[in-house]
């Protein structure tokens, strides 16, 4: 018996200590207070708390329905449960957390309460049918699932993370500003009310469904991240983020119907992993009123999908390919893209796009974006792009505008289909569209539209082609007023005109480059690399801008251009072999590219341009692979735009330029216009000017250049067709050079320059920027008619040239090595104040002989000396003054003579001072300047006046002076400090005065 009682005793302490018990909310102390033990019953009339592992019931129909005061952590209970109809108000206490192994469920009643501690875990469901529920500002975490069949559910602050999904089919949900995140189970709306947080709900399984009920996106942001998923229905979210962050590979998004995003959509693979990862979405329609953005991984090449984002805000918004921190352009794909907004959409960095892209409406900016292409079609309507990329077979469904900064790109196996439709390269005062270098694997079908800008300016000639095949002249009418004798059946000039505004130059009937042009008609053909001589203008003097376009296939590949040398009766002149020419491509060309390939042609393009030389017309040149010779106006650079012509000169039998697609260049000079001038050292660039005329010659100093026209190196001379026109040039051995390159200088060397000109008058010829060439050299400029020399270093020469002058007038002087005279000198003052017993012994060097030449302070000469041999020369017999001594020398060969100026005194004051302040006096006051004389002779003076910077405030007065005043007019530096100089053969006295407009005083 006694063994029966301890078993019984045993079991009975077994089930106490394990059992789990349901304790019922009773309040009965009336103080609220979960703590309380005597507030909770176990349904069997025991008290006690509630502990780990328990439940506990709000049943306000069985006990009570006062409220509660959770004021102590329950600890991990089983569950919780609100029974219907308990309709009192939990507080939860700050920094009280609540947890539960199993579900929370409420069907009634309140709960509110709690701060940023109050975490509340749930280990099962969070099961709402009822009652009100506002989450506290702390984290709250659910295994389960939430479910929400009525009742209200308010947010916070803090976030709500959910292990299972998110269902609401009844009630209300509000998610204020905390953070949302579904692991595996996913939203599933089937009624209720559901408004967003205003942060981010993040779905990273599971998907997307709001099939009914009321969906509000606030303006929070939805993200779906990681593994397939589907989003169902028509929801509108506000910001949507479809993404791929830790998955290597492609995910796939999948839309059952359309969507709508009223801010930001954004594409988005994180940065932080580096394997390679991509988002499709593969179906459905994202109606985008707000921002679209990518944000990539470097690695990242694919996805995309075929689904459509429909751009179609009334805004501004912007479509970008590489947002956020770490994005590279161009990583990940969009899906099909179109454009249907009405308001407007700016492009940004560069958008690549798996799908097609349609162009519908709105205003587009595309800025300096990149857009690539991946998929099948494009319709760009009336949009411009900026530069496109082709990486596909893909079909031109509608327009295409490239913009005049844009450039269309084929890659490498791609084809780009415009049979019937119109790509257009635009052009303007920006630049010129250009197709880029195709590869051999890739191919352009079909037709393209391209126009050409040339800027208004003087009406002249220019050098014209065409990049379109099979164009003849008359498809340039309508474009440009065309005249020609035999009738042009669209130019404005009319038929009766003997005058060819288009012609053609044929070398092999042309003994020179002025008479081999032809007039060219209607059928004349745009050949293929064809340059044409065309008369440009839309006034009589002067034009306006003019847009040239033509419609056709463009020449592409390798293009042979039409070479021809026929020798004629003086080969050696350089008259035969000149061959009219253009850029063949639709595209800038890089003349110093081996894409550009000469055999038996001099390696120098010559370009006329009307608005050269003061707009009378002039030829520019660039020596290929040679920068240093090209400092001419500096117009022409190695970059040849479009449509450009150009000249060159064949040298002998076979000769042969051809251009391949290599040779294509990004560069988008304008059409003949606006270049920066090169500078180089050993290039002495001669510049004429006068009466409205500005041209140049060059002579370089180069290794591997001979005393001979050299091919490589040299650029004849070409005059263009104004008589009245100026030109400079350097003539050697009867051929005239614009650039003559010559051999590196190892000996004094003198080049003929001749200036030709059709109008007579006052010209100047200088040299500029000569401080970086050939440092260690003279280089003067001799007129052999008057016999003047000029240091092109210190400055440059005026003279007066009339219209018959044709021989070389002037000789270029340049020296190997800068000689100059350096003197040394030996100074005797005079030996009192009345006294003529002074001298100056200058003695310089090198070898003589020298002439001396010796001067007064008023540069009266006193005394030369004329091919002494002796090794000084003594001015004798002096009185204290100024003089001074120029002394050249055979020796010193064309880097000139030197001059010095020496001070005699007999003491610190000198004696030309004393006898200056005796009969000089410079006064200043309010009646004005002046200078009063006290000679009893008459005395040669000369009174000068200078600024702080030592500029000429007032002419130079020379005076015959004795006892007279002299007024200086210097109103013109009021408020300034003014040096006024007396000089005389005394000496030099000097005062400083300060001119004011209120009041005058001497300083």
């Amino acid at each position: 018996m006694k063994k029966l009682l301890f078993l019984f005793s045993l079991v009975f302490a077994f089930n106490n200590i394990f059992s789990q018990t349901t304790w019922y909310w009773a309040d009965y102390d009336g103080n609220h207070l979960y703590s309380d033990a005597n507030n909770w019953d176990d349904g069997l009339g025991g008290l006690g708390n509630p502990a780990a592992g328990d439940d506990i019931v709000f049943d306000g129909i069985g006990f009570t329905t006062d409220g509660c005061t959770i004021d102590v952590s329950t600890g991990t209970l089983s569950s919780i449960t609100i029974v219907s109809g308990y309709t009192g108000t939990i507080t939860l206490n700050n920094g009280i957390t609540i947890a539960t192994s199993a579900d929370f469920d409420i069907n009634d009643g309140v709960f509110t309460g709690g701060n940023a501690s109050s975490t509340i875990t749930i280990g099962g469901n969070y099961n709402q049918t009822g009652g009100s529920f506002t989450k506290p500002p702390a984290t709250m975490a659910v295994t389960g699932n939430i479910n929400i069949s009525g009742g209200a559910f308010i947010g916070n602050s803090a976030a709500t993370n959910v292990t299972g999904s998110f269902n609401i089919s009844n009630g209300s949900y509000s998610g204020s500003s905390g953070a949302v995140s579904i692991t595996n189970g996913g939203f599933v709306q089937t009624g209720g009310n559901y408004t967003a947080t205003s942060g981010t709900t993040t779905i990273n399984k599971g998907g997307f469904q709001s099939s009914a009920g009321v969906f509000s996106p606030d303006n929070g942001t939805f993200l779906f991240n990681t593994n397939s998923q589907l989003i169902q229905n028509t929801p509108t979210f506000n910001n949507l983020t479809l993404a791929n962050s830790t998955f290597a590979g492609v995910i796939t998004y999948t839309i059952n119907a359309t969507i709508t995003v009223n801010n930001t959509l954004t594409l988005n693979w994180a940065t932080s992993i580096s394997a390679l990862r991509s988002v499709a979405v593969v179906t459905g329609t994202i109606n985008a009123l707000g921002d679209v953005l990518m944000i990539s991984k470097s690695t990242a090449s694919t996805g995309g999908g075929n689904a459509t984002i429909n751009i179609s805000g009334s805004g501004t918004q912007n479509l970008n390919g590489a947002s956020g921190g770490g994005a590279v352009p161009g990583d990940g794909r969009f899906p099909n893209i179109t454009i249907n907004s009405s308001g407007t959409v700016n492009m940004i960095s560069t958008i690549p796009v798996a799908g097609n892209w349609t162009y519908t409406g709105g205003t587009v900016s595309t800025g300096t974006c990149t857009i690539s292409f991946y998929g099948s079609n494009v319709n760009g309507g009336s949009m411009v792009f900026n530069n496109v990329n082709i990486n596909n077979t893909v079909t031109l469904t509608g327009s295409c505008n490239i913009a005049s900064t844009g450039v269309l790109t084929l890659t490498g196996n791609s084809t780009f289909i415009t049979s019937g439709q119109t790509c257009t390269l635009l052009s303007d005062a920006l630049g010129t569209a250009s197709i880029a270098a195709i590869p051999g694997t890739a191919a352009l079908t079909g037709n393209i539209t391209m126009q050409r800008f040339i800027p208004g300016g003087t009406t002249g000639w220019a050098f014209v082609g065409s990049p379109i095949s099979g164009k003849t002249v008359n498809d340039w009418e309508g474009e440009i007023p065309i005249a020609c004798p035999s009738g042009c059946s669209g130019g404005t000039t009319g038929s009766s005109s003997n005058f060819s505004s288009v012609l053609y130059f044929d070398e092999t009937t042309a003994s020179s480059y002025t008479n081999g042009y032809i007039g060219a008609t209607d059928a004349t053909s745009l050949g293929e690399g064809q340059g044409f001589w065309v008369y440009m203008g839309t006034g009589a003097s002067t034009t306006g801008d003019i847009t040239m376009s033509l419609t056709g296939a463009p020449y592409t590949g390798s293009v042979p251009l039409p070479v021809t040398y026929s020798s004629g009766n003086n080969p050696s002149s350089g008259e035969d072999g000149w061959n009219l020419l253009s850029n063949p491509y639709p595209s800038a060309i890089d003349v110093d590219n081996a894409g550009f390939s000469l055999s038996n042609i001099d390696a120098t393009i010559y370009v006329y341009d009307a608005d050269l030389n003061g707009g009378a017309g002039d030829f520019d040149i660039w020596n290929i692979g040679s920068p240093g010779s090209n400092t001419g106006y500096g117009v022409l650079t190695n970059i040849l735009p479009a449509w450009q012509g150009f000249y060159v000169h064949a040298n002998a039998s076979g000769p042969s330029l051809n251009v391949s697609e290599s040779a294509k260049n990004s560069g988008n000079p304008t059409y003949m216009k606006t270049s920066k001038i090169q500078s180089q050292a050993d290039v002495i660039k001669l510049t004429l000017n006068g009466l409205g005329f500005n041209t140049s010659t060059s002579v370089v100093f180069k290794s591997g250049a001979t005393n001979n026209f050299d091919g490589q190196y040299d650029a004849y001379k070409l005059f263009g067709s104004n008589p009245l026109t100026a030109s400079i040039c350097s003539k050697w051995n009867g051929i005239y050079y614009a650039y003559n390159n010559l051999p590196q200088l190892t000996g004094d060397v003198s080049v003929p320059i001749r200036v030709k000109t059709g109008t007579a008058g006052t010209y100047k010829i200088s040299a500029d920027n000569l401080n970086q060439v050939l440092p260690n050299s003279c280089i003067v400029l001799y007129d052999n008619y008057s016999g003047t020399s000029t240091n092109l270093r210190t400055g440059s020469y005026t003279f007066t040239a009339n219209d018959t002058t044709d021989a070389p007038r002037f000789m270029l002087k340049i020296s190997a090595i800068n000689n100059p005279i350096t003197l040394s000198n030996v100074i005797n003052n005079p030996s009192n104040t009345s006294s003529s017993d002074g001298s100056i012994v200058s003695s310089p060097s090198g070898t003589g002989p020298w002439t001396y030449t010796w001067k007064n302070v008023l540069d009266s000469v006193i005394r030369t000396k004329s091919n002494s041999l002796l090794t000084s020369d003594t001015l004798k017999n002096i009185p204290a003054g100024v003089y001074s001594v120029e002394v050249d020398a055979a020796g010193a060969g064309i880097c000139g003579a030197v001059v010095q100026t020496f001070t005699l005194s007999v003491s610190s004051l000198g004696i030309a001072k004393s006898a200056l302040d005796k009969n000089v006096a410079i006064i200043n006051n309010e009646t004005g300047c002046f200078v009063q004389f006290s000679y009893n002779v008459p005395t040669n003076v000369i009174i000068s006046a200078y600024d702080v910077i030592g500029q000429k405030v007032v002419d130079d007065m020379r005076v015959e002076a004795v006892s007279q005043k002299v007024n200086l007019d210097i109103k013109n530096a009021d408020n300034q400090i003014i040096l006024i100089s007396v000089k005389s053969q005394d000496g030099v006295l000097n005062k400083k005065i300060f001119r004011s407009v209120k009041k005058l005083k001497i300083c």
